[in-house]
């Protein structure tokens, strides 16, 4: 099985099991994210994929933070105990949602992408 596949599975998989458990949080966390990859420049380098943040893309993290901030406050008006909103994990979740984007455009370019760096 290739690599890249087993890893689409497990963050499957845990999608499935977090937005189960904390389906608001989660699934905004999830949208931002990937609106914010769309902003991730992924461009073809000597036969390598490669990506590039922005000044949009900054734009964007701090967009998405203060939409997990004025979340945060609803859910605190509505009546949400502090310990139910989980912030970092919307957070995180939203990093996902960024991969996904990012992977989806490179997957598209059908390019190679680059070996990490040691």
């Amino acid at each position: 099985m290739n690599g890249w596949v087993l890893a689409a599975i497990i963050v499957v998989v845990l999608i499935a099991i977090v937005i189960k458990r904390l389906i608001g949080g989660a699934v905004l966390g999830l949208v931002v994210g990937y609106l914010r990859g769309t902003f991730v420049v992924v461009y073809e380098k000597r036969g390598l994929l490669w990506q590039r943040y922005r000044g949009r893309t900054f734009v964007a993290i701090i967009g998405s933070l203060v939409v997990m901030f004025a979340y945060a406050l609803l859910a605190d008006k509505l009546g949400m105990r502090a310990e139910a909103r989980p912030i970092q994990l919307s957070i995180g979740i939203s990093f996902i949602g960024e991969a996904l984007a990012v992977t989806r455009r490179g997957l598209a370019l059908n390019v190679p992408f680059a070996p990490e760096r040691r």
